[in-house]
């Protein structure tokens, strides 16, 4: 389904993001979506999308609840301008992660 490097360890069980993101690409309302893992103290990892696109996350989530198991549901949402990319044209998921935690960092 997804690339292991990118997998999220969700207490014990495997979640690979790019199947929540195939999923959240379907709502209309979504430009563009990243889905990353953040540390979690309680579940090792936790998924976390950052959506670029006009949706809400009540809207996100009831779409999400339709179509995936209960525990891919993402656990934070964080609505963007824009979504970092590579230089190659490929979503930067380690800037998003990063972008993500310093967030968290900042609420703590």
């Amino acid at each position: 389904m997804g690339r292991e490097k990118n997998m999220i360890l969700f207490g014990g069980i495997n979640i690979f993001p790019e199947e929540i993101e195939s999923v959240l690409h379907e709502h209309p309302a979504v430009d563009e979506i990243v889905v990353v893992g953040v540390k979690d103290s309680y579940w090792g990892e936790k998924p976390v999308a950052i959506v670029k696109g006009s949706a809400t996350k009540q809207q996100l989530k009831s779409f999400c609840l339709q179509r995936l198991s209960s525990f891919k549901i993402p656990k934070e949402w964080h609505f963007v301008d824009e979504i970092p990319y590579t230089n190659s044209g490929k979503i930067a998921r380690i800037a998003s992660k990063n972008m993500i935690e310093k967030l968290e960092k900042i609420y703590e």
